[in-house]
């Protein structure tokens, strides 16, 4: 039996996400020594992931991914940043999504301590993210993402929390069909096509 979506709207199992925004660290000294101030500064914030999509024939989708996150903020003359490998869950409902991933390590950088990316020992970094979709082709969609790192130093939250809101590029590419890769971009196929 069909599902009644045509097949080119079910077309990939593996996606790229590129996201490009405004951040903003909150209680840093941990992390960055005590010449960090919390600052509510707004910075940078580059993110890249590259994900596999398990389609389960219906409007509910299950992604794994690894993706990498890049914060920068700026407070004064002095300059922060974080880089995060992360080890993300995506659990997507037609055109929303909502993540969860965890950085097992991570770099930092500080302008105050003589700049360098070094890595933040004994630390781990925690996310949880929100997202909305609009597709635009079976292989392409936009949208925009918020989302909240905790990351933990030394057994305290710092900085605490890091947010960042970013505008979201989904690129599609990978198997054709039907099986596993079915519901892959199920934000096409879910809103713009059920009941056509």
């Amino acid at each position: 039996m069909g599902t009644g979506l045509p097949s080119s709207a079910r077309a990939a199992a593996f996606y790229v996400d590129v996201q490009g925004g405004t951040s903003q660290f909150w209680g840093s000294e941990t992390l960055f020594g005590s010449s960090s101030t919390a600052s509510t500064s707004y910075g940078a914030a580059v993110n890249a992931g590259i994900f596999r999509a398990f389609g389960f024939r219906g409007p509910l989708d299950l992604h794994l991914g690894l993706q990498y996150r890049f914060e920068s903020v700026s407070q004064g003359t002095a300059s922060f940043s974080t880089h995060m490998p992360y080890l993300v869950a995506r659990a997507q409902f037609l055109m929303f999504y909502v993540s969860a991933g965890v950085a097992p390590y991570f770099f930092r950088d500080s302008s105050i301590q003589g700049g360098g990316i070094r890595p933040a020992i004994g630390s781990i970094g925690l996310l949880g993210e929100f997202g909305a979709l609009w597709a635009v082709t079976p292989k392409f969609s936009l949208g925009a993402a918020f989302t909240t790192q905790f990351p933990l130093t030394s057994g305290t939250l710092s900085p605490a929390p890091m947010i960042d809101l970013t505008a979201v590029m989904r690129f599609y590419f990978g198997f054709s069909g039907g099986g596993e890769a079915a519901a892959a971009n199920s934000e096409y196929n879910g809103w713009r096509y059920i009941g056509k």
